[in-house]
């Protein structure tokens, strides 16, 4: 059956979450509202309406007084009130309220659950009355001359309460018991004759609740002042101790001179609500620990990122005290640099389209000292699924920042020695081969020449050799051939002198032929191009390159051929050499006794460049070296 709330709020907001709420949870339900009191009384008076949520602090008419004026009227009196009040609402206001004739009262903010059981018991409470009153008006009607008329009624009236899905029943103003409908016996475990004529203290009603409270002298008021107590909530029990919590809206029952005689009471379980309230109680206190003890720092934002609340490891990472936090908003803590970020990431989870995501920002102290965190941030959605408060997260990591950026210092100024170190051992290279060029192999062919010059002047006497010398002459003559030899291999293994003369391009098919003479695998050289525009430092680190290259492949891939690429591509020289042998591993790759390839790598990282290695097990490996070229080539 439809029903018919009528709202009364001056707060177009309020109002709108109201009527949201009970049209989404109550879409039976049709909602009227009213901006002040006035236009409620009209619609009360007008409309077919089931029940009034109306808010206390109203400008005019308040929401207490307008609920007076209802019950004053015939026409509204019978309407159920209920009235919503602020969380600071005082017990004189709510006094007041509850002489005024409000049935219930409902303190903000307001939990979209219980709002709704609240609403709920309100109309069905309504309903029952209004079946209670049609009832009693018919009995009224036929009382005179109609006693079977009369009897029937009232046995349609029992039918009624015993069939409700509600507890209902009555009581005398010291508690004991004159009726009880057949729900209320099943769900409290008594019989009819077990429980009427006790006293509800002991038998429904524990003496105390689980706070202490004295729920025997609550009792005891009702009878005295129903009117205080026309909704509330205690806990209840069942036969066998069960503590059960019911919403209780009580009517007293008066004789003709007005003196209250009875207390009809009406009842609905909210265990489980109640259940509920207190796991969400607990919850919210773990979170609450949880949030104040978190070794990292952590806060909640509204929607514009500006803090509500803040934990103490946040404060110590920011310097600033709670109180200065939530006076701020994120972006004002956060370096100009690294804001747009963060903006980002709060546009996205605003819009719905991340759920949460990470950043590094670096964060400015309250004393201006710059600190990096890593920050997470999520946003915290409601019942609905409408956004709520943004959570942050943010750990110090300063810490490891500057140890990572005293470490990259550290591999900088490593890279710089061993980069010198290079440039110390090529120029010793240099000077040795120059000596062992220039110097021995002269001193070789000089001592030759001298020995020749000895050996044709003892040829021109008339002397005759003895064979023993001759033999030593061609001896000597041999070894300093040797010699000549010796020091020019020296010579060019240390540094050949092709690079310098002639450039990279020939220095790599010169050591390509070599390779192939001394190895005896074919190897092709792919190169178009003989001058790439590098620096003597750049061609001779590229020439050692392909010089440790070439020894692998000799040394470790078991290959029958190998091929040399030198090319411009990409904006840099490529450099790749290749194999069919039996291909490198990734274990090989990276095992701390692969020397070779680590050289290969720190060499390129000098000159600013990548090395990208493969192999496929029985098929080959491919080694690429790319580093820039300068820019004018």
């Amino acid at each position: 059956m439809d029903s018919t709330l009528l709202v009364v709020d001056d707060r177009p907001d309020n109002v709108f979450a109201i009527v949201h709420l009970l049209r989404e949870s109550l879409p039976q339900c049709v909602v009227l509202t009213a901006d002040c009191a006035e236009k409620g009384l009209s619609l009360a008076a007008e409309c077919s309406v089931d029940g009034v949520i109306v808010d206390v602090h109203m400008p005019g008419i308040n929401g207490v007084e307008m609920c007076a004026m209802l019950k004053a009227d015939a026409a509204t009196a019978h309407l159920p009130v209920m009235l919503v009040t602020s969380h600071d609402a005082s017990a004189e206001l709510k006094a007041q309220g509850l002489l005024a004739g409000a049935d219930d009262f409902i303190t903000r903010p307001i939990d979209n659950a219980e709002l709704v059981a609240r609403t709920k018991v309100l109309l069905r409470t309504k309903r029952v009355e209004d079946e209670l009153r049609d009832l009693n008006a018919h009995l009224e009607q036929l009382v005179e001359g109609r006693a079977e008329a009369l009897r029937e009624g009232e046995r349609k009236y029992r039918e009624l309460v015993q069939s409700a899905n509600s507890i209902i029943m009555r009581r005398d103003t010291d508690g004991r018991l004159t009726f009880i409908n057949q729900y209320a016996l099943e769900f409290f475990g008594y019989t009819e004759e077990e429980i009427i004529g006790r006293n509800v203290v002991g038998t429904i009603v524990p003496p105390t609740d689980s706070l202490g409270q004295d729920l025997g002298a609550m009792i005891r008021s009702i009878g005295e002042q129903p009117e205080l107590y026309a909704a509330n909530q205690n806990e209840n029990m069942r036969r066998n101790g069960e503590r059960v919590w019911i919403a209780w809206t009580n009517r007293a029952i008066r004789d003709e001179q007005g003196r209250t005689v009875e207390i009809l009471s009406v009842g609905n379980d909210i265990t489980e609500r109640k259940r509920a309230e207190e796991a969400l109680r607990e919850s919210e206190e773990r979170f609450r620990m949880t949030f104040e003890q978190a070794p990292i720092g952590a806060a909640l934002l509204d929607p514009d990122g500006r803090f509500l609340r803040v934990n103490a490891e946040l404060c110590r990472i920011t310097g600033y005290s709670p109180a200065e936090l939530v006076s701020r908003s994120v972006l004002d803590i956060t370096d100009p640099e690294h804001r747009s970020r963060t903006e980002g990431l709060m546009a996205d989870l605003l819009a719905g389209r991340v759920d949460h995501g990470r950043t590094e920002e670096r964060y400015v102290r309250s004393d201006g000292e710059a600190v990096w965190g890593r920050a997470s941030m999520g946003m915290l959605r409601d019942a609905m699924g409408r956004p709520g408060s943004l959570m942050l997260m943010i750990e110090d990591i300063s810490g490891t920042v500057r140890a990572v950026e005293a470490l990259r210092r550290s591999e900088e100024q490593l890279r710089a020695l061993a980069a010198r170190l290079q440039e110390a051992r090529e120029e010793e290279r240099k000077l040795m081969a120059r000596r062992f060029h220039d110097d021995l192999a002269h001193s070789f062919a000089a001592l030759k020449m001298d020995l020749a010059w000895v050996t044709r002047r003892l040829e021109s006497s008339a002397q005759e050799w003895p064979d023993d010398v001759a033999e030593r002459v061609r001896a000597m003559m041999n070894m300093l051939d040797e010699g000549v030899r010796f020091a020019r291999d020296a010579a060019t293994e240390l540094r050949p002198g092709v690079l310098d003369d002639f450039g990279l391009a020939a220095a790599i098919e010169w050591l390509t032929d070599r390779f192939s003479s001394r190895s005896g695998i074919p190897c092709r050289l792919n190169c178009v191009r003989s001058d790439f525009g590098l620096s003597p430092e750049q061609a001779t680190a590229i020439f050692r390159i392909c010089q440790e290259l070439l020894t692998n492949v000799w040394q470790h891939a078991e290959a029958g051929e190998t091929q040399v690429t030198l090319e411009a591509r990409d904006g840099g020289l490529l450099l790749e050499v290749s194999d069919n042998g039996k291909g490198i591993s990734q274990d090989e790759i990276s095992a701390p006794a692969s020397l070779g390839i680590l050289g290969v790598r720190e060499r390129a990282l000098l000159l600013g460049g990548t090395v990208e290695i493969s192999g496929v097990p029985g098929r080959g490996t491919t080694i690429g070296v790319h580093v820039p070229l300068p820019r004018d080539t």
